[in-house]
């Protein structure tokens, strides 16, 4: 029987992709935007090395194509791009492949060093060299599978039901017999493949287009297929559960603490890796020598048996009928066998461990409403798909949501689709609201802070904000809204980081150092301190007190006295630190130190050099700048920060107007973008007097400081409209959304400072023309309605 080998833990959202680059290097891709290459370490432990940072939405597929010896990643997501990476190098995609029109939902490898790619734009398409060859048209909703049969002709399944199979680009057999979407499809042998479905079936076809079988044992969605190297089969299901099926007979079903099992990868050796809506991936082995150890065991099995499902998932369970708790002092028929049993008010399942002769809790089912299964409309998956009754006599009417949209968003699309009046639109919003919880500016947009190993680190973008500061308690909300979307007043902070990897840097380069630099290193009892920041970072609650500034003496002396190109972990470490609450004392002492905090940020001056075309390949200086201006953007939020930006707020200014000229990543135009709008809320709650102690930028002129962020926004804008028509629309260039959002917003903030000299700049200065564009180059709902509302107060 398979046994937990392994816990794969680092990902912040659903792990929608797994592949394999060896029996002990595996890629996984998730909705938080990111994929990561795991290396074993010992026999059963793997850590997170490299991450794959590039897509702008979900990152819902993944393969691995082998040429010449080399191996290569791709993968594809909800950004309609799909991405090949060098497995020896992540830091950046070495090619983009641009066609899809949509998501990009599953991709295969090819024997001819070729690329399948399938999407919800109903066609798959096939790369030789990178390039599209062909485009398979025939599918009439989206395509969810593809694979390659031994003759080298290609499948394709799709939510219209049915299985196509393509010679080149001709269409030459169409299969059916499922009763629902077609998930996932896997060959067998020379002339035998099988496929899954949202009908919760597997069906084994022969070339011929027989259906030999059908495969009943899931209770709901099949989402992946693997064959394990016995010639057995391998299915994941929205019901928690991997089963292995042997002569068509289901011979063991493997339960885990999540309720969809999205994907899953067979190694060389024989073991089965899962990835799941928990956000860890699974690896599964019959080898006793790859056997988790206790600890990981027993973490597993706590989550499995306090994992909840609705009996709503059980809808034939008759539990006046189920045995009490007396029914677990018999053993079971067989090992892995399930069982429900009543225990008070509650059915709990457990199953039956033949090596331990005892059972194990592996759920409580329980009365709770909610929505327990992805649902499907016009072949798409969404979180929820409600019926609305528009008018008696008529069909309901479909309305699709995702809980990372924006409700107006999904309402607008709505009231679109089906031809409703305007007037509708906060009426359904507040219904898409009232059933889901909402959803918030960002919500859907959590991201990792990536790092690598192989001696790189390189700057991910930052998590959208709610644009709510939690240091700073008062929320006052605006009066003026455009679609549920109102301009921020209280400050944005740049506080999304993977502590753990920072604190991994830091050692790697402590030791490097070392060597190059003998007696910087620091001692054990200092890289504890530098450790300890880690782990009090790690609760948010906590304020800095005294005990805490020692430590952050050993930072700061560090981060002076390291070579440049060692600095950033401690830059990382630092501007979470100032994020947090500090005094006027402990800043200075511990940041300023008797000099200016523009010379302390010494990177920060040279941000124009580093943005010149022969500076573009200096990525250290990039992040390390990076860095410095989140740390800005942070140091805003509070009183003592606010004093030391203030004191350097013309020198800093002069060089984010130098900078405006120039090109930045994504990474370091929302770092930038939000420093900025901080700044101008920071005006902006001064003469509002929300702020204790309300500090103005004395020393450049507030009207100088309006007029100054102004001017840059306005570039910025520019810049990256100006990226998008270079690219056509069509590449990874295209518009930064959350810096633009950010942008926009400042035009909202000073126009509700200084009303008349915003409103003078915006329309002798040609911004209606651009606040106008800007929805039509990028129609999203939180980025169209910034501008709306802009433009509304302007006008």
């Amino acid at each position: 029987m398979f046994k937990l080998s392994a816990t794969l833990s680092g990902h912040h959202d659903d792990i929608k992709g797994v592949a394999n680059l060896s029996d002990d290097s595996i890629v996984t891709v998730s909705r938080d935007k990111t994929g990561g290459v795991w290396e074993r370490q010992g026999t059963v432990n793997f850590s997170l090395e490299k991450m794959l940072i590039s897509h702008n939405g979900y990152v819902n597929s993944v393969s691995v194509l082998e040429i010449h010896n080399n191996s290569y990643i791709v993968t594809g997501g909800s950004d309609k791009i799909i991405y090949v990476w060098d497995s020896m190098d992540c830091s950046e995609p070495i090619y983009s492949l641009i066609g899809h029109e949509e998501n990009v939902c599953v991709l295969a490898a090819l024997k001819n060093g070729g690329i399948v790619s399938g999407s919800w734009d109903k066609t798959a398409k096939v790369w030789i060299d990178y390039q599209c060859v062909y485009t398979l048209k025939g599918h009439s909703s989206a395509i969810w599978a593809v694979s390659q049969l031994e003759d080298g002709t290609i499948l394709t399944g799709s939510a219209d039901r049915t299985i196509c199979q393509w010679n080149g680009e001709k269409l030459i057999k169409t299969y059916k017999g499922h009763e629902d979407c077609v998930r996932a499809l896997v060959p067998l042998s020379e002339n035998k493949f099988a496929s899954a479905s949202n009908d919760g079936s597997i069906r084994i076809w022969d070339t011929q287009g027989n259906c030999l079988s059908n495969l009943y044992g899931h209770d709901s969605f099949i989402y992946a297929l693997g064959v394990l190297p016995s010639n057995e089969l391998v299915s994941s299901s929205e019901d928690r559960t991997i089963k292995i099926w042997k002569n068509n007979e289901n011979i063991q079903t493997i339960i885990l603490p999540a309720t969809s099992i999205w994907c899953l990868s067979i190694l060389k050796n024989g073991d089965i890796v899962c990835g799941t809506s928990n956000n860890n991936a699974y690896i599964f082995t019959r080898d006793q020598a790859r056997l988790a150890d206790i600890d990981t065991l027993n973490s597993f099995n706590e989550a499995n048996a306090k994992f909840s499902e609705s009996k709503k998932i059980k809808d034939k369970l008759d539990t006046e009928r189920l045995p009490g708790p007396e029914r677990l002092l018999q053993p079971g028929t067989k090992d892995q066998q399930i069982i429900m049993v009543r225990q008070g008010v509650e059915v709990e399942a457990h199953q039956w461990d033949a090596n331990s002769s005892s059972w194990l809790k592996v759920g409580v089912v329980t009365d709770a409403v909610g929505q327990e299964r992805k649902q499907l409309f016009e072949g798409k998956e969404y979180d929820y798909v409600f019926s609305v009754d528009l008018e008696d006599g008529l069909p309901n009417k479909k309305l699709p949501y995702n809980s990372s949209e924006n409700p107006y968003n999904a309402a607008q699309n709505f009231i679109n689709r089906n031809e409703i009046s305007q007037t509708y639109l906060d009426q359904i919003a507040s219904f898409i609201i009232q059933n889901t919880g909402g959803a918030q500016l960002g919500q859907g947009n959590k991201d990792l802070d990536p790092f690598t190993g192989q001696n790189k680190y390189i700057p991910g973008t930052e998590a959208s904000s709610n644009y709510e500061n939690p240091i700073n308690k008062k929320n006052e909300s605006s009066t003026l809204t455009h679609q549920g979307f109102s301009f921020p007043k209280n400050y944005v902070l740049m506080v999304s980081a993977n502590t753990s990897a920072i604190i991994n840097k830091f050692s790697e380069f402590n030791n490097q150092v070392g060597e190059e630099f003998k007696g910087l290193e620091l001692a054990n009892g200092e890289t504890q301190c530098i450790k300890d920041l880690s782990t009090f970072l790690a609760k948010k609650d906590n304020e800095i007190t005294d005990h805490i500034n020692p430590k952050l003496d050993i930072l700061v002396n560090t981060l002076k006295s390291w070579p440049e190109k060692y600095r950033f972990p401690l830059l990382d470490l630092l501007r979470l630190l100032v994020a947090r609450n500090m005094s006027e004392e402990t800043l200075i002492n511990h940041i300023q130190q008797g000099e200016s905090l523009y010379n302390f940020i010494s990177d920060i001056t040279k941000l124009p050099d580093a943005l010149k075309p022969n500076m573009k390949n200096d990525q250290q200086l990039q992040v390390r700048i990076t860095m410095g201006v989140r740390m800005l953007a942070n140091m805003i939020s509070h009183k003592p920060g606010r004093n030391q930006v203030v004191l350097s707020s013309k020198k800093l200014l002069e060089v984010f107007m130098e900078m405006a000229n120039g090109s930045m990543n994504k990474s370091m135009a929302l770092a930038v973008s939000t420093f900025l709008l901080n700044f101008a809320i920071m005006v902006y709650r001064a003469k509002n007097l929300l702020d204790e102690s309300p500090i103005y930028p004395t020393d450049f002129g507030v009207n100088q400081c309006c007029d100054t962020l102004l001017s840059i926004s306005k570039k910025l804008i520019e810049n990256e409209i100006e990226l998008c028509e270079k690219s056509n629309f069509k590449s990874s260039n295209e518009l930064n959304s959350d810096a633009l959002i950010r942008l926009v917003s400042i035009f909202g903030v000073l126009l509700l400072t200084d009303k008349e000299r915003t409103r003078i700049f915006i329309k002798n200065e040609g911004m209606v023309d651009i606040l106008n564009k800007l929805p039509k180059i990028d129609p999203s709902s939180q980025l169209s309605n910034a501008c709306g509302l802009a433009l509304s107060l302007a006008i």
